[in-house]
């Protein structure tokens, strides 16, 4: 992800390594929020409030991202970035409707 986002958006050195430590941190949150925590295991059902709350991390986390991100990218890199998510979003959702 790192590597790409370096080429996409042509981030100098001090910015690549930033994002990197960005990058690997929110990654680690993001795997804490899985079933088994870090490792991804076990396969046990979360109760309605268990799931809310792991959805509201999720989002507190990605919310944090992209606070970090808007401070190493420069206004247009951030403007870039925000433009291809919403695409990536967009093209998620046609997916799951041609389901």
């Amino acid at each position: 992800m790192t590597e790409r986002m370096v080429k996409e958006y042509a981030l100098d050195e001090g910015q690549s390594k930033q994002l990197l430590e960005v990058n690997l941190a929110w990654a680690e949150k993001m795997a804490a929020n899985l079933p088994g925590g870090s490792k991804g295991e076990g396969t046990a059902k979360l109760s309605k409030e268990e799931q809310a709350k792991k959805i509201d991390e999720m989002k507190k986390s990605r919310e944090d991202y992209e606070a970090q991100l808007k401070k190493i990218l420069s206004k247009d890199q951030y403007d870039s970035y925000v433009k291809k998510q919403a695409e990536r979003e967009k093209q998620m959702k046609e997916r799951r409707s041609n389901r």
